[in-house]
């Protein structure tokens, strides 16, 4: 029996955020990986194509944040589609800054691997882009 979508990408989630473990993390992408970060108000922002980019791009953020905390909710859109609402509380290396952010990300998935992810400011956005009633 194969995992569910929203398996998954908590998985990958995981390994990203609570283990900053990149190279696990990769295990759940497809080689072609598109993050769509246009929306971020980090200085990150921007569009990052294939997994390898991505991973390059997690470790210069978490290069920058220490004591990071997440907390989730992923809901199941179905078709493919899950999408993760995230809280994430950080503490900047160097200035020592505690800062909150929230979000949301959808997260398309096609053959047990995530294939892209867009950002949003907020869960709503995100499931409005999507076309799901919350």
């Amino acid at each position: 029996m194969s995992r569910g979508n929203v398996e998954i990408v908590r998985e990958f989630l995981e390994a990203l955020f609570d283990r900053r473990d990149f190279d696990d993390a990769l295990r759940f992408t497809d080689p072609d990986l598109e993050l769509d970060w246009t929306e971020s108000r980090a200085p990150y922002a921007g569009v990052t194509r294939g997994a390898r980019a991505a991973k390059e791009i997690w470790e210069l953020i978490a290069e920058s944040w220490r004591d990071v905390k997440v907390e989730r909710d992923l809901t199941d859109c179905g078709q493919g589609v899950v999408v993760a609402e995230q809280s994430i509380l950080g503490q900047g290396r160097s200035s020592g800054v505690e800062v909150r952010a929230t979000g949301a990300t959808i997260w398309k998935l096609r053959d047990g691997k995530i294939v892209s992810g867009k950002l949003f400011q907020s869960k709503a956005e995100a499931i409005e882009a999507v076309g799901k009633p919350e």
